[in-house]
């Protein structure tokens, strides 16, 4: 979706800068649940996860669909208020809007 809000954004590098820092917010939880969380062998493999990292890790997703929805919004508002939006540009909208619905209700 990030990838998809940059060239909503028509490239611009503003946008560009804010998603290197979500996606290094995104790899820094990742890097910390592979160092701190492991398994356990008792005739079954048991997954033991650190707690906050899971939820560190479902904070930057969540930060990464708000910032893509918002920013597919901002730069095309002229486009949506004439009625004049590419098909293009709504589907990354429709898509946008709707993966971030599905991501906060299922993970609340």
């Amino acid at each position: 979706m990030l990838f998809k809000s940059y060239i909503a954004s028509r490239n611009h590098p503003t946008v560009l800068i804010c998603i290197a820092v979500i996606l290094t917010h995104r790899l820094v939880w990742t890097i910390l649940d592979l160092l701190s969380s492991g398994g356990d062998w008792q005739g079954y493999c048991a997954y033991v996860q650190n707690p906050l990292n899971g939820v560190g890790y479902n904070v930057a997703d969540i930060v990464s669909d708000v910032f893509s929805t918002i920013n597919a919004v901002i730069f095309n508002w002229n486009f949506l208020k004439a009625g004049r939006a590419t098909d293009i540009i709504r589907v990354i909208l429709q898509e946008n809007f709707f993966r971030s619905i599905l991501i906060i209700l299922t993970t609340h």
